[in-house]
């Protein structure tokens, strides 16, 4: 009886271990799983509060180019904020194109103006070195994609910053796409300058060994207004799904600044969404010079030989209105004509050239229009 008596009560000290230590380690568990959420955490709201300033920052500065240093964070990209982990932090009326998700320790930052055609906001344009850019053209520098090239090649971060590689981005002839090997980079774009470009080379891109990205295969094909307006034209985003690109996904761009903003975004609707918001502010500072030009033109009527500059801001005047009421149209504060309108753009690029004419003739004899 004693044997029996002393063998369970082994059994139980062992069982009674056994559990006390399963408790010991559940607990040191929960708060090793605890302190790394909370440290986690932390590091998550140094980050946003990181890339915040940076978004601040360098939408101050025009044309400026930039590369920083930052703690490999995931971050996911939309039209009116950004999300790390957990957070999410609005950007509010910063106008910023990005990749969809960027991964990588290194953010390549580059800002523009955008101006429609007074100077509206700048705009900012973030990616990473691990997203590659390969754009396509003719090969011919007299030809639309080789203007484009030039105006591209000046417009883009450089590839290098301060001897660090920044923009992944290379020109290669439509004849030399079939020989891009894969690099390993988590994001892949072809941009076609001109869609004669893309109609001659689309059947030669080797789809097979960058097939495997999925959504993240992207490309965009730009067409130019016409030769004289590069700046202006029609987009075509492509997704690659099921083997191929697909059907193309129609938008539009004005200026320089949104052309930079749609080869950096991958979707077509957050372009669409992001100028959207452009125009709300492109409505805001219209009105701003529209009201400029009422106050000058009642100025100049009051001077002796001021006739010329009074006709000169009342034509401002009218001028500037068709503008505002347009960028109304296209903007995030009227859904019901939204960005690409094909009518309202084409007939706001005719009034913007109206007004810049109109600003030439008026700087030689009068204050300037804006």
């Amino acid at each position: 009886m004693r044997c029996k008596k002393a063998a369970v009560e082994v059994q139980f000290n062992w069982i009674f271990i056994l559990v006390a230590g399963a408790l010991i380690l559940l607990f040191f568990g929960m708060v090793i799983s605890k302190q790394k959420a909370a440290t986690e955490t932390k590091i998550s709201v140094s980050f946003v509060s990181s890339l915040q300033s940076i978004i601040t920052g360098s939408s101050v500065a025009p044309k400026a180019a930039s590369i920083r240093t930052l703690p490999k964070t995931a971050v996911e990209f939309g039209c009116d904020a950004f999300t790390v982990g957990d957070l999410r932090q609005p950007i509010g009326k910063n106008i910023v194109f990005s990749p969809n998700l960027l991964n990588g320790r290194k953010l390549v930052t580059r800002s523009w103006d955008w101006n429609v055609p007074f100077h509206v906001t700048n705009f900012l344009y973030l990616t990473v070195p691990e997203v590659r850019y390969v754009f396509v053209w003719d090969g011919n520098d007299g030809s639309n994609s080789g203007k484009l090239k030039k105006l591209l090649d000046d417009a883009l971060p450089p590839e290098t910053i301060k001897g660090e590689p920044a923009m992944n981005r290379e020109f290669k002839k439509g004849s030399e796409i079939g020989s891009l090997e894969d690099q390993n980079d988590y994001k892949m774009r072809f941009v076609f300058l001109t869609e004669s470009v893309y109609d001659a080379y689309k059947g030669s891109i080797p789809s097979a060994r960058f097939g495997s990205l999925g959504e993240d295969f992207t490309a965009l094909v730009i067409k130019p207004d016409s030769p004289n307006q590069l700046e202006n034209g029609k987009l075509d985003f492509y997704i690659y799904t099921g083997g191929s690109f697909g059907t193309a996904i129609p938008s539009q761009y004005i200026g320089t600044a949104s052309l930079l903003g749609a080869i950096y975004s991958e979707e077509k609707e957050t372009y669409d969404c992001i100028m959207r918001k452009a125009f709300e502010r492109a409505e805001v500072v219209a009105d701003v010079y529209h009201k400029r030009s009422t106050e000058l033109k009642s100025e100049y009527r009051t001077q002796i030989s001021g006739d010329y500059c009074e006709s000169t801001f009342g034509r401002a005047e009218n001028a500037v209105l068709p503008i505002i009421s347009l960028s109304r149209e296209l903007s995030s504060s009227n859904p019901s004509i939204q960005f690409p309108s094909d009518s309202t753009l084409t007939t706001l690029k005719v009034r913007v050239q109206d007004l810049k004419t109109l600003n030439t003739q008026a700087r030689a004899s009068c204050a300037s229009i804006y």
